[in-house]
């Protein structure tokens, strides 16, 4: 029994080109990965810089540290240096109330700053 031409089987080129299909569906996924991991990365920061601001506005509640000018620190933490801005927003109508932001910024590896806000009131009837 001899066999034609088209019945013999896969040749080099439907080789080639299943090979060059599962090249390019790994290299997808290994992209989707990468992505994936970038955004993992951020949301941590982005929590790190929630935790600390949410930390500074409740020093500033318990020790009664509102003062009228702007104050900046930085710390590092995972090797992502982040800076620390309080700021006492304008003037109140009410005795004792002010207005607090704190503004927390960093840079990702590319260089590119993001930055988390949060303003608060800080009520103490002394003032």
């Amino acid at each position: 029994m001899t066999l034609s031409n088209s019945q013999r089987g896969f040749g080099l080129i439907e080789v080639l080109i299943s090979m060059l299909l599962i090249l390019f569906s790994v290299l997808g996924l290994v992209r989707l990965q990468i992505e994936i991991l970038k955004g993992a990365k951020l949301v941590q920061h982005q929590l790190i810089a929630l935790y600390l601001a949410e930390s500074r506005l409740e020093k500033m509640r318990v020790n009664d540290e509102v003062s009228n000018n702007q104050t900046i620190a930085q710390q590092m933490i995972e090797n992502t240096r982040f800076t620390m801005t309080t700021t006492t927003l304008g003037k109140n109508n009410v005795t004792g109330l002010k207005w607090i932001k704190v503004e927390v910024m960093w840079h990702n590896t590319m260089g590119k700053q993001y930055n988390v806000d949060l303003v608060s009131a800080v009520y103490n009837p002394k003032n």
